[in-house]
């Protein structure tokens, strides 16, 4: 949260604002890292093979069927052709 705080609250006018942020004291918790199973890989790299990339319908159907979510199968796509250039 950003918040500003005057140094000379008697007179507002020649007040200069201190602003502090309490966002850099606050830790974000990361979302744990995704272990996919074997049977997931297997699909994900067998649909990469044929299709470097998906439509959002696509990606929807695919999710649902390894009982993922649109985005760890988005994000998997990403670091997957990022690895493919290299």
């Amino acid at each position: 949260m950003l918040s500003i705080e005057f140094t000379d609250s008697e007179n507002i006018d020649n007040a200069s604002p201190k602003i502090t942020n309490d966002v850099k004291n606050e830790k974000k918790q990361r979302k744990a890292r995704t272990a996919f199973t074997d049977h997931q890989l297997k699909t994900l790299e067998r649909t990469f093979e044929h299709q470097k990339y998906l439509s959002v319908q696509d990606r929807i159907e695919l999710a649902a069927r390894l009982h993922l979510t649109d985005t760890q199968v988005k994000t998997w796509y990403q670091n997957r052709r990022y690895v493919s250039l290299g």
